[in-house]
């Protein structure tokens, strides 16, 4: 999200200096407006086939949106206070479909709107798309994400887990903030985690969905994400190793 503003704020800079400079050189004006039209041309293209095709080959539904929505709802629950910085770990904005990350942002922004007092951050994975994808992610990874809203009253990852989450700083500490996560590999490494109530709350796709949430998610959220997910709670509810979804 942030990278697509800040190339295209860069082009659009590009062309102003052309535009001033073409009055004292003329060639070098015109080049410099070339250059930073060339430039937003290409973002645009871009990002319209990534609306359109899906990207990193994730084609645009109403999947993601339920998972943000029924994560919201259960941040909420969670919550020490109503009040600070809520951290959204997202997947890499340089390789991942862009509008599936505008989408987990928004919908969980708009369950949280409600409540003005809590501030949403967003902090992005400085890796490999793959990686998520595959439940690969290094901790390290995990930390400069953490380190970007150090004092957050709680952490929700669109990214799972690294793979060595009991190590996470944030599931090391005495009293850990609220920890939720959206793993899109369907993996189990947050299993131990959430059984001893470090990890809160995990979203996977169902096994049969795995690999991609591919094809148009149609209805409303709650059939959207019985149909194509599993949640798993800690301490209430079942324990995340007997494998008991909800809702």
């Amino acid at each position: 999200m942030s990278a697509y503003f800040l190339w295209l704020a860069l082009f659009l800079a590009i062309s102003l200096a052309g535009y001033l400079a073409a009055r004292r050189n003329a060639l070098v004006g015109r080049t410099l407006m070339a250059v930073g039209a060339i430039g937003c041309g290409v973002l645009v293209i871009r990002q319209v086939y990534q609306v359109a095709f899906g990207g990193a080959g994730r084609p645009m539904d109403r999947s993601i949106a339920a998972a943000a929505y029924y994560l919201g709802h259960e941040l909420l629950g969670q919550l020490p206070s109503l009040e600070g910085d809520i951290c959204l770990i997202l997947p890499p904005d340089s390789s991942a479909n862009q509008a599936v990350l505008d989408t987990a942002f928004d919908t969980f922004a708009r369950v949280l709107a409600p409540l003005p007092t809590l501030r949403l951050k967003e902090a992005s994975l400085r890796t490999k798309l793959r990686l998520v994808e595959e439940g690969r992610v290094p901790n390290e990874a995990f930390e400069q994400a953490l380190q970007q809203v150090p004092d957050a009253i709680a952490y929700v990852s669109f990214a799972g887990v690294p793979s060595d989450v009991k190590r996470l700083s944030l599931c090391t500490k005495t009293n850990p903030v609220p920890f939720l996560v959206f793993d899109p590999s369907g993996g189990r490494a947050w299993a131990e985690m959430i059984d001893q109530g470090r990890i809160r709350c995990v979203v996977v796709p169902r096994s049969e969905l795995e690999g991609g949430l591919r094809g148009a998610a149609i209805g409303p959220p709650d059939e959207i994400f019985k149909e194509r997910f599993l949640m798993f709670r800690s301490p209430n509810g079942e324990s995340a190793s007997r494998g008991a979804p909800t809702p």
